[in-house]
């Protein structure tokens, strides 16, 4: 399933796809004028390409394209100066460094995309939502894949990028910024093309 974020209708239909393959998630776009609130469960809000801030208890910090923010439920952060978002909602059990003294100071988690490759929290399993990020350039570069009982979204962050099934070179498809692609987390993929993806 391709999705372009900037699509309402586009992220209706994959927030039912996701839901469909397990009720406790859902994707959401907060609002560009939104404060990033989660009343229902834990947010994973990656930022997606315009420059913003994140505010709590009047500590501030800059987020980049492929940051990630994780926001405990009813945990108000405030973006400046508008919201470039992409959430993945879960209604499980949150963290469990997420206690009350860890949202008084902090307020929320943050794992900053140039800590990344293959790292945090990709291999936290604190979090069931991981995250990693991938330069991609001329040469075709493999996408680590799981297992099929997960799913796999693919988002651009910048450049265009082929995204193919390794053992199939008729299933190839060409995504631009804010494009996602929802897969099997079994089906092994490559990408060419230049630019940055998120998974």
């Amino acid at each position: 399933m391709i999705t372009n974020l900037d699509d309402a209708s586009a992220i209706e239909r994959l927030s039912a796809e996701i839901r469909a393959w397990d009720p406790a998630f859902d994707v959401v776009r907060p609002p560009a004028d939104a404060l990033l609130y989660e009343p229902d469960g834990t947010l994973y809000a990656l930022a997606l390409q315009a420059p913003m801030t994140a505010e709590f208890n009047r500590r501030t910090r800059e987020l980049r394209p492929g940051d990630l923010l994780i926001v405990p439920q009813s945990v108000p952060v405030g973006i400046e100066p508008t919201v470039d978002l992409l959430g993945i909602r879960f209604e499980g059990q949150p963290p469990d460094h997420f206690r009350e003294r860890f949202i008084q100071v902090w307020g929320y988690d943050y794992v900053p995309a140039a800590e990344t490759g293959t790292t945090a929290p990709e291999d936290d399993l604190r979090f069931p939502v991981r995250r990693s990020i991938v330069s991609v350039c001329d040469a075709p570069e493999r996408l680590a894949g799981s297992t099929g009982h997960d799913r796999r979204l693919v988002i651009v962050l910048e450049g265009r990028i082929n995204v193919e099934a390794v053992d199939d070179d008729r299933s190839s498809v060409e995504l631009g910024p804010r494009d996602a692609l929802l897969t099997d987390g079994a089906v092994e993929l490559a990408a060419r093309g230049s630019g940055r993806l998120a998974i």
